[in-house]
């Protein structure tokens, strides 16, 4: 029988800018939105492996930081005061959770 001990942590540092600037082609209100936000990810796994067969205890340490740099962009045409027509841009990311990237099977019990 095999017992595996582990702890996790996710931390996320993020900072954003964004600016906002009102303009006017041929007597038609537009407005530019943009921004960006700056991300650091860090995940960590530490762990072991405690076997009863063997007396060894086998650390494992992941560690995965990521920088990402997610810039957002719209552009508002003032229709009139009830209604705009929007273009916008945004990137985004989808990080893995612990179970995604630890190199071993993890099965969950629910009692």
């Amino acid at each position: 029988m095999c017992k595996r001990d582990s702890s996790t942590s996710d931390n996320l540092f993020s900072y954003y800018l964004m600016t906002e600037i009102p303009f006017s082609v041929f007597n038609q209100n537009f407005e530019v939105i943009t921004g960006l936000r700056v991300e650091n990810n860090l995940l960590r796994i530490n762990t072991y492996e405690d076997s009863r067969s063997v007396q060894v205890k086998i650390p494992l340490n992941i560690s995965s930081f990521k920088h990402d740099l997610l810039p957002a962009f719209s552009l508002i045409y003032r229709m009139n005061d009830a209604s705009n027509l929007r273009l916008s841009y945004s990137k985004t990311v989808n990080r893995p959770q612990f179970r995604e990237i630890a190199p071993f099977n993890l099965s969950l019990i629910h009692i």
